[in-house]
């Protein structure tokens, strides 16, 4: 699901993970550019369809190595990071801009 548009503020990072991602290059370099020309991400992660997790969710345990999980890995990476550069935004916004008016003047 897309986000809304309202909802960007366009200073709020954020991180777009396409589930079942299809394998052919083309393909995911299309959905690449359409999101990336439709909302401001700063991130696109790719994860694919990938039978290691259908066949651990059915026998009941967890996936070790594959390459849904690599994928999961950079999505983390990607939110950590975009949640930092989000905190950071908001904070010089919040910021109070009286130290800087009365140093100013």
């Amino acid at each position: 699901r897309l986000v809304e548009r309202d909802l960007v503020d366009g200073q709020t990072p954020l991180v777009v993970a396409v589930n079942r991602a299809p394998k052919a290059r083309f393909r995911r370099g299309e959905l690449f550019e359409e999101l990336t020309r439709t909302i401001p991400a700063s991130a696109v992660v790719f994860a694919p369809d990938d039978p290691h997790v259908t066949d651990a969710a059915w026998d009941g345990r967890m996936v070790a190595k594959s390459p849904f999980v690599r994928a999961m890995t950079t999505l983390a990476t990607a939110v950590h990071q975009a949640a930092q550069i989000g905190a950071v935004a908001r904070a010089e916004r919040d910021a109070d801009p009286m130290p800087e008016f009365e140093a100013a003047s």
